[in-house]
């Protein structure tokens, strides 16, 4: 083929290329620039991060700030409810204690008493290891535990002495319902005394005068069912005063005081259990009065 008829063929081909763009119906109405801005903008679209949802992160503060709050009541609950105050004697050590409502509680040496001050409102509960003498405040049910058993309160004075094997109470003033580990019961009146062995056995036994126990130490006086006659003559000794009354005094008296006390705070603590009372006739004499 010729040159001329070569560069014939390639203009036909050109042209029909022309034509073919010229019919159809693509129209391109937008400049390479407005194109180029457009891909960019949905690139940047795609690549941007979505949103944080501000409703999940309010519903997710509200989570956070119920969980501390429920944390901080069982922290004080914790508190409020395990806090505890304990109180020792040591050898030949008499000591007197005032609990939250104005019960008092002698405890005898080597003894040791632990209550829950904060919680006291709620639950009167002591633990005793060791010997004392409680006089309890009228009011809410008051419980003594212990290893061997538990005493529950009725409004009273009474003695308990709760070491290793061995548990006794004597009811002085009122009534106290003793319960051993058995969950056998019985309610003493005054005057009767209860021995609870390690089976949970409960014996029941009425004082006797003839069955009184006594000493005293250089610190001070531990009395267990012992006849207030004899009580009183004690401390005559000891405080070189006399004391006299009217009437028979027929109790028995069990408790602990300090030779350190004054003369008029032993008496207080003589009298008050059995509802009596003292006054000063004149110096280092007493009487002591129904």
């Amino acid at each position: 083929m010729t040159n001329d008829n070569k560069h014939i063929n390639n203009n036909k081909q050109r042209n029909n290329i022309d034509d073919f763009f010229a019919n159809t119906d693509i129209a391109y109405t937008k400049s390479k620039d407005e194109i180029w801005d457009n891909l960019v903008s949905k690139t940047e679209t795609k690549a941007t991060i979505a949103p944080i949802n501000k409703t999940s992160n309010f519903k997710l503060n509200i989570v956070y700030s119920i969980a501390a709050a429920m944390l901080l009541i069982a922290g004080m609950f914790s508190v409020l409810r395990y806090y505890t105050t304990t109180i020792k004697s040591s050898p030949n050590q008499y000591i007197s204690t005032n609990l939250p409502d104005g019960s008092t509680v002698s405890l005898a040496p080597n003894s040791t008493l632990t209550y829950y001050p904060l919680w006291w409102q709620l639950s009167r509960k002591v633990s005793l290891e060791g010997e004392a003498f409680f006089d309890v405040e009228k009011g809410k049910q008051f419980n003594v535990t212990s290893s061997l058993g538990k005493t529950i309160v009725l409004g009273t004075s009474f003695n308990i002495f709760s070491r290793g094997d061995e548990y006794n109470v004597t009811c002085v003033t009122g009534k106290v319902k003793v319960v051993s580990i058995t969950k056998q019961e019985v309610i003493l009146s005054p005057n009767y005394h209860a021995e609870l062995n390690k089976s949970g056995e409960i014996k029941v036994s009425k004082n006797s005068y003839n069955d009184f126990n006594s000493s005293s130490t250089k610190d001070g006086f531990s009395f267990t069912s012992v006849p207030l006659q004899l009580v009183i003559d004690e401390i005559e000794d000891y405080y070189n005063v006399k004391i006299t009354y009217q009437g028979d005094l027929n109790y028995l008296y069990t408790g602990f005081f300090s030779k350190q006390k004054p003369i008029e705070e032993v008496l207080n603590i003589l009298c008050k259990p059995f509802g009596i009372t003292y006054v000063k006739k004149a110096e280092d004499n007493y009487e002591i009065i129904q």
